[in-house]
């Protein structure tokens, strides 16, 4: 007599089957690991400064039900900073998106950039079609919340397609035109000033150490005015804060003034 059964002090771990007569295959089919939220906006600075008063409007306008955001303004006005930092404070627990639109070469389009998005949350088999990838974005964000970034937007032919459906959302848009005829599609238009003289000396602060700053106020102020719009222009990617700017040097031979400022080190 043959006795099919699993005791009670046997340990099991991954597929068991238990079954008097197989007739034909057994097939196995191990579900895929879930895929990781997407958390694709760009790396939050470090010494991010000064905006407290544009987070509070956008602050504002999200509490009064706008979803969408488009905040324009000079190229290295820090748009795509104040973004990025907005965004990772208001709680989009099923994810965040981030398309650059400008490219190396030329715009990236809607649906490449559907498609990157799709693949992130799973899905593979995508339509050709933009009206249809548009379509199925829409219906996978419907009932998410989820934040979207998109940078470098030069005409709202290029936004519409991005927007997510879900109202718990919300979507920045980062352009240096105004983009203003999203504002029939609710968005809310906000207008980025430069820094303000005292918020860039502080930035430069923040970047070089406190010491440099202090010590030549005079000559931080002028290293400020001569990278507008921000001087994050001449931080670290851009100018070594050692080597000072065309502009700046024939200021100092009118005005005699010391100006040594070299980046801090990163902190652990």
């Amino acid at each position: 007599m043959q006795v099919n059964e699993i005791g009670g002090s046997a340990q099991l771990t991954g597929l068991a089957v238990q079954a008097h007569t197989v007739f034909g295959g057994i097939h196995h089919h191990v579900p895929a690991a879930p895929l990781p939220l997407p958390r694709q906006l760009p790396f939050l600075v470090r010494h991010f400064t000064d905006r407290d008063e544009d987070r509070l409007l956008l602050d504002v306008a999200r509490a009064s039900g706008a979803c969408l955001f488009v905040i324009s303004g000079i190229g290295g006005v820090g748009k795509s900073t104040l973004a990025a930092q907005w965004l990772s404070q208001q709680g989009h627990h099923d994810g965040e998106f981030y398309a650059d639109l400008s490219g190396p070469l030329k715009p990236v389009t809607p649906a490449v950039v559907l498609r990157r998005w799709l693949r992130a949350v799973g899905i593979d088999r995508q339509p050709a079609d933009l009206a249809e990838l548009t379509g199925l974005w829409r219906s996978v964000t419907a009932a998410r919340t989820v934040a979207v970034l998109i940078d470098g937007a030069d005409d709202p032919a290029q936004v519409r397609p991005l927007l997510p459906a879900g109202a718990a959302s919300s979507t920045v848009v980062t352009s240096r035109s105004g983009l203003r005829d999203l504002a029939v599609d609710g968005a809310v238009l906000h207008p980025l000033r430069a820094f303000s003289l005292p918020a860039a000396v502080q930035l430069l602060a923040r970047m070089a150490g406190d010491h440099p700053i202090a010590s030549a106020p005079e000559a931080a102020a002028l290293l400020a005015e001569a990278c507008p719009p921000a001087p994050a222009s001449a931080g670290p990617g851009r100018r070594p804060l050692g080597r000072t700017p065309p502009a700046l040097r024939r200021r100092r031979r009118r005005r005699s003034d010391p100006l040594v400022l070299r980046p801090r080190p990163c902190e652990p």
